[in-house]
């Protein structure tokens, strides 16, 4: 089992350490007038979350992965998080076949939007995207760079390849969400090897075991 992989109760539990985290930064900072940098969103809570999205939304199978963020079908998807205004960042040799992101800028408030990009790495239209005047997403990785950019920049020049699958409260987006320890048992390994002959069963399991795994936050 990946050590990247929560349980329900265990991502019910680190959602709240992570709020009442930055709320009690939040509050030291406004009472001592003291600027502090926010801790970077947590991974493990954002690749989570997409996990058990594309499990209970999509109906399909997907899996912590050992490299990369998560697999689905013996494929690599790609989970990118922002919570602020500043770049994403992609590393050069990063390979998907789907990218997800999820835009926690206002997490705190229990809100979040969930986007989906179908393009792979090695898309022409991802490959073309351009960070700069003079330089592309492919021309940055070839030169062993981080590629960086802003969400909306990228947004706007894939246009329809990137879809928005889920805008709404965290709350709610959960209720839908019964979020259930199949997947969660499951080592990475098997699930790159034999998710495609285990479809079928989990997906029966998952239905038959929505009505008693709801994550409340």
């Amino acid at each position: 089992m990946s050590t990247k992989s929560l349980s329900s109760e265990q991502l019910n539990e680190l959602i709240k350490i992570h709020l009442n985290n930055v709320k009690s930064l939040n509050e030291f900072k406004n009472k001592h007038k003291i600027n502090i940098r926010m801790p970077n969103f947590p991974e493990i809570i954002s690749e989570n979350i997409i996990k058990h999205f594309i499990i209970n939304n999509e109906n399909r199978d997907c899996y912590n992965a050992k490299s990369g963020d998560l697999i689905s079908k013996g494929e690599k998807i790609e989970v990118k998080c922002f919570s602020s205004q500043g770049p994403t960042s992609f590393g050069p040799t990063e390979k998907w076949k789907e990218l997800y992101f999820l835009d926690a800028i206002n997490f705190n408030n229990n809100k979040i939007k969930i986007y989906k990009c179908s393009l792979s790495n090695d898309s022409e239209e991802f490959s073309n995207v351009k960070l700069n005047a003079k330089e592309t997403y492919k021309d940055s990785c070839a030169k062993g760079k981080r590629p960086r950019i802003n969400f909306k920049d990228l947004q706007k020049q894939l246009k329809s390849g990137i879809k928005e699958v889920y805008n709404g409260n965290l709350e709610e987006v959960f209720s839908k969400l019964s979020l259930n320890n199949k997947s969660d048992n499951k080592s990475d390994n098997n699930s790159e090897n034999n998710s495609e002959n285990n479809s079928e069963n989990n997906k029966s399991n998952i239905k038959k075991k929505n009505k008693n795994k709801t994550l409340t936050i």
